[in-house]
C-alpha cells in the first residue's frame, strides 16, 4: 500500500514542498524493504488507524502480542531508516566534519 502523500497547502514555499516529497519517498522506501506482515500491520495501525484489539480481532493474536509486534515493527523501521540515513549523508560527503 502507498503512503497518501499530504496535499500541498497554499502557503508553502517551493522547497518545503520538495523537501516534503524527498523525505515521503524515503519512508516509502523504507517501509517497502520491510516483510509484508511487517508492513501489513504497520499498515493496519497507522495507515487505517485500527488499535491493537482490533488488528489483534484481525490477526487472531492477542492484543499485548498485537503491541509487541508493533514495538518491533516500529523499531525494524526506525533501524531501516537510520541505516540508510546515514549511507546517505556519507553518499554525500555531508559525514565529513
Amino acid at each position: 500500500q502507498k503512503i497518501p502523500a499530504r496535499a500541498e497547502g497554499p502557503s508553502e514555499e517551493p522547497l518545503e514542498v520538495v523537501i516534503r516529497a524527498e523525505d515521503h519517498a524515503f519512508l516509502e522506501s523504507a517501509l517497502e524493504a520491510l516483510a509484508p506482515e511487517t508492513r501489513a500491520l504497520l499498515a493496519l495501525r497507522f495507515q487505517d488507524g485500527l488499535s491493537p484489539a482490533q488488528i489483534s480481532r484481525i490477526l487472531g493474536d492477542s492484543p499485548n502480542q498485537v503491541r509487541v509486534d508493533l514495538w518491533r515493527a516500529r523499531m525494524a523501521l526506525r533501524s531501516l531508516l537510520q541505516r540508510r540515513m546515514a549511507e546517505s549523508i556519507e553518499a554525500r560527503g555531508d559525514g565529513n566534519a
